[in-house]
């Protein structure tokens, strides 16, 4: 008895959230937030939040900023191994002010791979195994794509990075007398 109340406080504490992006016939964009009964979700959203997302016009495009962050999913943008304050996430989905994105996103108009490759190469930015990671942009003025902000991962949320750069110390090492550093 002892072991299956502790079993159930433990699957009680678990973390859930569930987030799902559908686009439209009319290509508009929906963003549904189900807090599955996670309290601190639901005192930030309602149990169940739909976002009617505005589409970026600038993301259904071969720009230098697009091409950039198709092309640096994995390289360039990755997710950073710590997972975020849960507070800040649901905090920054209230303001509706983002760009949300997937694997299956219509807007990349610039990498060529099939949907498997990309998947997969979606999935490996999480710093755990994940479902279908999301990634999460700022709207900046203009509607147009701003800083990568966060990646849903499924069962944890990071910071969504930017030109990290992790040097080792032999490489910097031989480069510490050059005038880079």
């Amino acid at each position: 008895m002892r072991l299956f109340f502790f079993a159930l406080i433990f699957v009680n504490s678990v973390y859930a959230l569930d987030i799902n992006i559908k686009w439209n016939q009319d290509f508009t964009k929906t963003t549904t937030i189900d807090c599955m009964e996670d309290p601190l979700c639901e005192e930030y959203l309602s149990p169940v939040a739909t976002v009617d997302e505005e589409v970026c016009e600038e993301c259904f495009s071969t720009s230098m900023n697009m091409t950039f962050i198709f092309n640096g999913i994995g390289e360039s943008i990755t997710a950073s191994a710590k997972s975020v304050d849960m507070a800040d996430f649901y905090n920054f989905l209230t303001t509706h002010n983002f760009i949300s994105m997937n694997y299956e996103t219509p807007y990349d108009l610039v990498t060529s791979m099939s949907p498997i490759r990309k998947k997969i190469l979606y999935r490996n930015i999480c710093p755990e195994v994940s479902g279908d990671p999301i990634l999460f942009f700022e709207r900046s003025v203009g509607n147009t794509m701003g800083q990568p902000r966060y990646i849903f991962c499924g069962e944890s949320v990071h910071e969504l990075e930017m030109f990290v750069i992790d040097l080792d110390d032999l490489f910097q090492e031989e480069f510490s007398d050059s005038q880079v550093f």
